[in-house]
This record gives structure tokens, sequence and C-alpha cells, in this order.
């Protein structure tokens, strides 16, 4: 699936429960792949809505022009606006 800017990315879920709030993504971004890996905190309320928010943030983030996936401080903010809006 493409987000635009040449980037691509898919995600997946697995899990030996029946709902898993999990999520991994790998988001191809020209130069690199990104590999990023959400954790839900299964068994607490919102785990499923974080882990989206998170990946949300994060392809938003990876879409915009001049991205440098090397950037850690694009990251940590992109990572506290999801955990701000979960």
């Amino acid at each position: 699936m493409g987000i635009g800017h040449g980037i691509s990315f898919a995600t997946a879920t697995a899990s030996s429960r029946r709902a898993s709030d999990d999520r991994v993504e790998v988001i191809d971004v020209a130069d690199a792949n990104v590999i990023l890996v959400a954790d839900g905190a299964g068994g607490v309320g919102g785990g499923s809505a974080a882990s989206d928010a998170f990946l949300h943030a994060a392809r938003e983030l990876v879409a915009l022009p001049g991205f440098d996936a090397s950037d850690v401080g694009a990251w940590t903010s992109a990572s506290s606006r999801s955990i701000a809006g979960a």
C-alpha cells in the first residue's frame, strides 16, 4: 500500500489470543527500510488504539518532504504526539 512520495508500507498483526494490541509495520522510504514495533500493552484498555496511533504518526512523519530516517528527534516527537493522541 502506498502513501505518496515513493513510500510504501505493510502492517501485520499476529497473536495466539483472539485479538492483538500489537502491531508491526515495515515502511520503505527512499534509501531506508524502517521497521516499527508497537506493543499495545495487552490487557490494558486502549492498547490497540495506542499502537494504531503510533503507526499513524510514523506514516505522517515519513511522508514529510525531506524526511530523514536517522533523525532521532523526529521519531521522538512523533512518538510523543501519538501518546498524546491515544
